[in-house]
C-alpha cells in the first residue's frame, strides 16, 4: 500500500522523525484532530514515526509514539501556529487562513526547515516546552525535510 505525507522529517540518524499532515481548515477542534489522525491511520496512509504533526491554519496538534493506532486519541500537545509562523507569513502578506494548503504547506516546512537546521529564531514562545520535552526537537535537529513524501 502506498503511504503519503505532506511533509516528512527524517533525523540525524536518517530515519523517519516526523509525518505533518497539512489541512487548510480554521478552528478545529481536539475531537476533530483525534478522529481525523485515527482516519489516516486506518487508511494506512502514512507511516510509522515517533512524531506526528496535524497542522491546521491556526493550530498545530502533536502525537507522540501514535502514528499507527487506530483509536481516536487526542493529541499530545496543541500549539497556536500562529506565533510560530508568523515570520513566514508576514513575508507573503496574506492572513494564515487565506493561503492556499500548498503555501501553508511551504511555510510550514520552512518553519521545519529551520528548525532541522537548529536556525529556528524564538524557541521562547510561551508553551513550547512541550516541544522540547518530548524530544521533538533534538529528533529532527540536523535531520533533512521531504515536501509531498511518498513510499
Amino acid at each position: 500500500m502506498r503511504q503519503f505525507a505532506d511533509i516528512a522529517v527524517y533525523g540525524s540518524d536518517g530515519n523517519l522523525a516526523l509525518i505533518v499532515e497539512v489541512k487548510k481548515k480554521v478552528g478545529a477542534s481536539t475531537s476533530w484532530a483525534a478522529m481525523m489522525r485515527r482516519n489516516l491511520a486506518a487508511h494506512g496512509q502514512f507511516p510509522e514515526a515517533p512524531f506526528f504533526l496535524l497542522a491546521v491554519s491556526d493550530r498545530f496538534y502533536f502525537w507522540k509514539n501514535q502514528t499507527s493506532s487506530l483509536e481516536s486519541i487526542e493529541p499530545d500537545f496543541v500549539l497556536e501556529a500562529e506565533p510560530f509562523l508568523r515570520p513566514y507569513i508576514e513575508k507573503v502578506g496574506v492572513e494564515a487562513n487565506r493561503l492556499a494548503k500548498s503555501s501553508l504547506e511551504l511555510i510550514i516546512a520552512s518553519w521545519l526547515s529551520e528548525i532541522v537546521q537548529g536556525n529556528a529564531q524564538d524557541y521562547s514562545i510561551p508553551n513550547n516546552n512541550w516541544l522540547w520535552k518530548s524530544g521533538f526537537i533534538d529528533a529532527i535537529r540536523g535531520g533533512e525535510v521531504e515536501r509531498e513524501y511518498a513510499v
